[in-house]
Formats: C-alpha cells, sequence, structure tokens
C-alpha cells in the first residue's frame, strides 16, 4: 500500500528549491547558458552517474526535439574511447547532474574535456551538503556550479531509492529549457517553429500549429 506522506515530502522538497534564492538564482543562471549555447549554435552535452544519468539522456531527446543540438554523454565510458567527436576545438557546454557532486567519473570526464575540448563550459548541477560542496568547488575544470539546496526526502522514506532527486534534476532542466525559450532572444515562437518541424505529424504538430497562430496574431 502506496503512503501519501511520500508524495508529500516529494512535494515539500520541490517547495524547498523553490523558496531558496540561492537556487532559483542559480537555475536563472543555467537556463542563461543554454540559451546562449543554443544561440551560437553550441552543441549541448549533458550527463549524470547512475539514475541522473537517465534524466541527461531524456533532457538531451529533448533538446533534439526543439532542434538543437543536444547530446548524452556516458560519463563512465568516456574515458574507454566514447567521446568521439567531443575533440572538436569549438565552444559547447556540458551539463553534469550528481546529488552528492562527488562522482569521480564525472571529475575525469571534465578533465578529458578541457583537454579536448577547452572551449567548453562545464556545469555541475548538484545537492550537495557543505562537505560534498567543498570537493565541489576545488574541481577548476567546473565553470559554474548549479547547486541547489535541499536535502531531498527520497519516496522510499530511507533515503535509498533516488526518485525525489530524480524529479528535482528534472524540474531544474526542464526549467532551465523552457526558460531559455521564454527570453527575448528565442522566445516562445521560436520554440514553436522548432517543435513543428521536429514534429511532422501526430497530436503535438496541431497543438503547436494551433498556438503558433495564435501567438503570430
Amino acid at each position: 500500500m502506496i503512503n501519501l506522506d511520500f508524495i508529500t515530502d516529494c512535494l515539500a522538497s520541490l517547495n524547498t528549491m523553490r523558496n531558496d534564492v540561492g537556487s532559483m538564482k542559480n537555475i536563472n543562471i543555467l537556463s542563461d547558458m543554454i540559451k546562449d549555447a543554443i544561440l551560437d549554435n553550441q552543441t549541448i552535452y549533458i550527463t549524470g552517474i547512475g539514475k541522473p544519468g537517465y534524466i541527461a539522456q531524456k533532457n538531451a531527446a529533448t533538446l533534439k526535439s526543439i532542434m538543437v543540438d543536444g547530446q548524452f554523454i556516458d560519463a563512465c565510458l568516456a574515458g574507454h574511447g566514447d567521446l568521439g567527436p567531443i575533440s572538436i576545438d569549438k565552444p559547447s557546454l556540458l551539463i553534469a547532474m550528481s546529488k552528492s557532486g562527488c562522482s569521480n567519473e564525472l571529475y575525469v570526464l571534465f578533465k578529458y574535456m578541457k583537454q579536448l575540448r577547452p572551449k567548453c563550459k562545464i556545469v555541475i548541477i548538484c545537492m550537495s551538503n557543505e562537505i560534498q560542496l567543498n570537493k565541489v568547488r576545488s574541481c577548476k575544470d567546473i565553470d559554474f556550479i548549479c547547486h541547489i539546496k535541499v536535502d531531498p526526502k527520497e519516496l522510499d522514506g530511507y533515503g535509498i531509492v533516488p526518485a525525489t532527486s530524480n524529479i528535482i534534476f528534472e524540474t531544474i532542466m526542464s526549467t532551465a529549457i523552457s526558460g531559455a525559450f521564454n527570453s527575448e532572444e528565442l522566445g516562445m515562437i521560436n520554440m514553436c517553429e522548432r517543435l513543428q518541424k521536429s514534429h511532422p505529424s501526430g497530436t503535438l504538430q496541431s497543438k503547436v500549429t494551433n498556438l503558433l497562430n495564435n501567438l503570430r496574431n
């Protein structure tokens, strides 16, 4: 039988994030970095260790659906020949997700990225405590720490199953990407036009077409 208190705890964690000025400021900065990367036609790489890796794959797909070059990187395989075209010397953005911010596989990836693509900006999204945050701050390869000040209560009640933290990661990424297209430089019409091109059929195509007509009138 499900315990509805777990859902209440999840919503409480989201509200804690929403009400923290520093966390919201960091998400706004992340959104601006995504916006700038899109305007500059850069590749946006997304990665994560463990379950956040699946959130990374989903958001890379979201970027592709709006005609942005979004690529998922498996941080565990990156040092074993999977970096591929990353060694192109052009500006790009790497967004990494880690609850603790202390995943060693990510630090190896950051080092390789800076060696092979020195113009790449590296962002880490984390919910680190103060001790963990000191390690994150010590990494010179990270350009921006999107620190979210929340200690998520996972849905299992024991802090073992990373459910609430993954919901927070997805909320952050969706908010940041949507925020980029709510900017004056890009705008919702731009986003809808991209969606229209990438969804030639289906229900979304008709919804986007109707929304575009409304926005243009």
